[in-house]
C-alpha cells in the first residue's frame, strides 16, 4: 500500500442554514446544493483542484497550492454574492498530509490523514 506524503490545502465548504432551510423546504434547499455544485466543481478545475466528496450540503476539494485553494474560494464567494439564499461558508487548511489508496474488487478507498483527521471516499 503506497503512502504519499505531501503538502496539500484543504477546503471545505457549507451552506448556512441548511439544516433549517430543508426542514422548511426541502426543495428550496436541494436546489441550494444543486446551485452551489454547479458553481463549485468548475472553479476547482480551474484552479487545479480535485473534488474528493460531498457531505450533503457541503463538499471537500484539494488542492496543490494554498493560493490556487485561496482564489477558487475567493471566486466562488464572489460568484454567488448576489444570491441572498445561497450563503456559503468556506473554510481552508494547509499542511502536511498522508495520502494513500487501498483498492480490491473495482473499490478504493482513499485516505487523507491529518492531524488524526480521517477523510474517506468509495469509488466505483
Amino acid at each position: 500500500m503506497p503512502i504519499e506524503r505531501k503538502l496539500a490545502a484543504i477546503m471545505f465548504t457549507d451552506i448556512a442554514g441548511y439544516t433549517e432551510q430543508i426542514s422548511k423546504h426541502e426543495a428550496v434547499a436541494i436546489s441550494l446544493i444543486n446551485k452551489k455544485e454547479s458553481v463549485l466543481k468548475p472553479l476547482i478545475a480551474k484552479h487545479n483542484g480535485t473534488y474528493v466528496k460531498s457531505t450533503g450540503d457541503g463538499s471537500l476539494p484539494h488542492f496543490n497550492s494554498a493560493v490556487d485553494a485561496a482564489t477558487c474560494a475567493k471566486k466562488l464567494q464572489e460568484s454567488i454574492y448576489d444570491d441572498k439564499y445561497l450563503n456559503v461558508r468556506v473554510g481552508l487548511h494547509l499542511g502536511n498530509t498522508m495520502v494513500f489508496y487501498v483498492c480490491a474488487n473495482r473499490i478504493c478507498i482513499f485516505f487523507i490523514f491529518r492531524n488524526s483527521i480521517t477523510i474517506s471516499l468509495i469509488e466505483l
